[in-house]
């Protein structure tokens, strides 16, 4: 490609030199013709055109120069391509050989790879049998992917339901933990009451033991003088039958009156001691009654919470057991009063014709004897009157000893009315919720809050924010001990701690309660 351009330039140049030799030989023949047209015309006209003639010719000996030294340049480079031309002609045929060699060795490689092609086809034949049927597998994988998708699904969603589950069971456990807690510290409470109960009532089982001996000892006398006066009373109706004997011969009122007056005093006597004696026993065995029912509800109460309810059941029987023990000696008494009455009735039947007396005489000598039916309800209301005092004796006791009681009339633990009646004695000031006695108390605005509502003087509740927790438990502190209320608190650990101790914080509320509210 060089070679050919070279070929067309030098080409070109030839054409320019002959066009410029030729234009150089008309410039002599004008010359020529100038000079000798100079000599026939004006010398000075002459001078001007040969001038002229020189100048032009300066130049164009000056372009031939030009033109000459390009000429001889362009043969420079016509030899120069001329060996370009021999060297590429070398080249070209070392290129030609190079090619024949490499067409040879291309040829070779095509029959190589005609060859390669055939095990090729041959082998993608192969590979495009194996792809069909990694295809089918594929097909199937998919397929076994959808179902194990499908399995997985169905496995997430039973994981959400049994996680679901899960959280309720746990929800479900941590309700029943707090309940079981709060069912063992109602129950450790209630077996701390019941056995002060026991020990109020043991008190009371020994001074009744104490006066059940001495009431023994009373009845065994009581008994002995009952029979001596029934021996006096058999006597009595004997002297009293041989007295009407004489008095149908010899009718005479004193005898008959002074034997009525005896009778009289010796019934009312019989009665009194027997009345005396019914209510010592009653109360004593109203009292032994009671000891035997919280002994059994002890005994109930370590098999378990089930049994708590049969204590109450078996105090409530007391009252139905005590009546049931009066009818054995009422029905002592009332024998003797038939016996009374009857000797009475034949006495009054025999005298009502030989001995009239005035009303007032017989009002003023004869007492008034009460029936067996009076006695008897008397006796049961006395029964009923000394249980009453024992009863509320010892309700009375308990009461002194745990204040809370008036809390849990409703039933309940007492840890739990008492918060219900803090949160009422709060309801309504600020930055206060109260939900247990330990995290709801550490900032001393609750206690501020309670004694607000009794000592609106000593407790400025307006001025008080829970970030100020030392200030607040000091006015707190301040204010309860000004009227009574002994500080059983830290202040240094009420203000560290963020959960402080709820039963050093119950008994402390429990103080408050118990001087204002009992």
């Amino acid at each position: 490609m060089e070679l050919t351009e070279a070929r067309q330039e030098g080409a070109n140049r030839n054409i320019e030199i002959s066009r410029l030799t030729t234009l150089l030989e008309n410039a002599r023949a004008k010359i020529e013709e100038l000079e000798q047209s100079r000599q026939v015309e004006n010398k000075s006209e002459a001078d001007e055109l040969l001038d002229a003639a020189r100048r032009e010719k300066d130049t164009l000996e000056t372009q031939a120069a030009a033109l000459q030294e390009q000429l001889a340049r362009s043969h420079c480079d016509h030899d120069r391509l001329r060996d370009q031309y021999s060297q590429l002609q070398e080249e070209y045929k070392v290129a030609r050989n190079n090619a024949k060699s490499a067409i040879d060795d291309l040829e070779y490689r095509l029959d190589q790879l005609k060859d390669e092609r055939l095990s090729v086809s041959t082998e993608l034949q192969l590979v495009r049998d194996s792809l069909a049927e990694l295809q089918a597998q594929c097909q199937r994988h998919l397929e076994d992917k959808r179902e194990l998708k499908a399995a997985l699904n169905e496995a997430q969603r039973r994981e959400r339901d049994i996680q679901s589950r899960q959280y309720e069971l746990e929800r479900a456990l941590t309700e029943e933990r707090k309940l079981r807690q709060e069912e063992i510290t109602e129950w450790e409470q209630f077996q701390t009451d019941l056995l002060m109960t026991v020990r109020v009532a043991n008190d009371f089982k020994t001074e009744a033991q104490s006066e059940l001996e001495r009431v023994v000892m009373e009845n065994k006398a009581q008994r002995d003088k009952l029979r001596a006066l029934e021996a006096q009373l058999d006597k009595l109706n004997k002297a009293n039958q041989k007295v009407i004997q004489q008095s149908q011969q010899r009718p005479a009122s004193t005898p008959i009156e002074t034997q009525h007056c005896v009778l009289t005093s010796v019934q009312q006597e019989i009665a009194a001691r027997r009345k005396a004696n019914i209510s010592r026993q009653d109360s004593r065995l109203s009292v032994k009654c009671l000891i035997e029912s919280i002994e059994n509800a002890t005994k109930q109460a370590k098999a378990g919470p089930g049994s708590r309810s049969s204590s109450t059941s078996s105090l409530n029987s007391i009252g139905t057991n005590d009546i049931m023990t009066l009818k054995a000696p009422l029905r002592e008494q009332q024998q003797i009063n038939n016996l009374i009455c009857t000797t009475n009735s034949t006495n009054n039947n025999k005298t009502q014709t030989t001995i009239r007396k005035p009303l007032s005489e017989t009002k003023s000598t004869v007492p008034v004897v009460l029936s067996s039916g009076e006695l008897l309800e008397s006796a049961a209301l006395n029964a009923k009157a000394i249980d009453f005092v024992r009863r509320n004796s010892v309700t009375d006791l308990s009461e002194r000893k745990d204040p809370l009681c008036g809390l849990i009339k409703n039933g309940g633990s007492k840890r739990n009315a008492l918060l219900k009646w803090c949160q009422n004695k709060t309801m309504g000031y600020r930055n206060i919720d109260i939900t247990n006695f330990s995290s709801s108390w550490n900032d001393g605005l609750a206690f501020c809050a309670i004694l607000h509502s009794y000592l609106p003087h000593k407790v400025p509740y307006d001025t008080l924010t829970p970030v100020e927790k030392r200030r607040n438990f000091s006015i707190a502190f301040s204010a309860a001990e000004s009227v009574g209320i002994p500080t059983t608190l830290n202040i240094g650990e009420m203000c560290q701690l963020e959960r402080p101790d709820w039963q050093q914080v119950m008994t402390y509320v429990t103080s408050i309660y118990k001087h204002f509210e009992t």
